[in-house]
């Protein structure tokens, strides 16, 4: 918005000296080329307006007992919420709502990262271990140790996986509890789930892959677009984005793993992308990236995308 607002700005100093110097022809092809940019303007704005990004959003944050009692400690907690923008978190979603609660002591911190059906709470605590809460029972339903801290977590409603740092997945049933360590996957890096298969990055090898919840291979995909996979996610109809960070770009993957397509590469700003999500409902994307402002000056920030 600032940077349209500034634009705007621009135009507006262009018009008043043109209005004091030009001549009516110039005035006439300088208006022409305005009215392009201000339309282009207004569009940005209706988009906005339509999907509801302007509407201010009411958070209440209410910690549970059994939380608290995961991780005691006679000093003060800090907690900080975060929902990510312009992404709704629509009760009853089946992949679950991404809420990243950080609590801070004194030692180290831990997260509630994930909530499922808006019943089951998900931390990544200390020791190399998740825990499983009931939110709306109030206590703890289960703690799994992890040989390695926990390097992603992902959930269709039914399922949890889970993505520890020695590159193994650990899957979760969620109507009984029971987990189980799936050691046909190895080098996993970002995982998504869809329709019961695994999808993941293995970015040493720049391959992306598809697995059976059970752990069998269906299909391993390697392209020179893709260097240094890392971010992947999934569309309602099983296309596969992958965000490959070492070349800038954006691909999508067939369902079927045999061919992709670049959507988005640093000609469109695009810059080493990490991180890559989808709402399935609404198919409006969010993707990282860097920008340069100027030769000593770069930042981290986030696209949205709407399908």
């Amino acid at each position: 918005m600032e940077q349209r607002a500034s634009q705007i700005n621009q135009i507006h100093s262009q018009f008043t000296k043109m209005t004091l110097f030009a001549t009516e022809l110039q005035i006439y092809i300088g208006l022409r080329e305005i009215e392009k940019t201000t339309s282009q303007t207004a569009k940005y704005i209706e988009d906005l307006e339509s999907g509801n990004n302007f509407i201010e959003k009411s958070l209440e944050l209410n910690i549970s007992s059994a939380l608290q009692s995961f991780y005691k400690t006679s000093n003060p907690l800090e907690i900080s919420l975060s929902i990510p923008p312009l992404l709704p978190s629509e009760k009853g979603r089946k992949d679950g709502i991404f809420i990243r609660i950080v609590v801070t002591s004194t030692k180290d911190p831990f997260d509630v990262c994930f909530v499922i059906n808006n019943k089951v709470a998900v931390t990544l605590g200390p020791a190399n271990q998740t825990t499983l809460v009931d939110i709306e029972n109030d206590e703890i339903i289960q703690t799994i140790k992890l040989s390695h801290d926990c390097f992603g977590v992902v959930s269709d409603g039914e399922t949890f996986v889970i993505s520890s740092g020695d590159r193994k997945c650990t899957t979760v049933n969620l109507n009984d509890m029971s987990h189980t360590i799936l050691e046909g996957i190895e080098g996993v890096g970002c995982i998504s789930l869809f329709k019961g298969n695994i999808y993941g990055t293995k970015d040493l090898e720049s391959k992306v892959f598809c697995f059976k919840s059970t752990g069998e291979p269906l299909w391993t995909f390697k392209h020179q677009n893709i260097d240094w996979p890392v971010g992947i996610t999934l569309d309602i109809n099983g296309f596969i984005y992958v965000a490959s960070c070492r070349n800038n770009r954006v691909v999508v993957v067939s369902p079927d793993g045999k061919t992709c397509k670049t959507i988005l590469s640093e000609a469109g700003a695009i810059k080493s992308p990490i991180v890559i999500d989808i709402n399935k409902e609404t198919g409006m994307m969010i993707v990282s990236s860097k920008i340069r402002e100027d030769s000593n000056t770069e930042y981290e920030t986030a696209f949205v995308y709407k399908n």
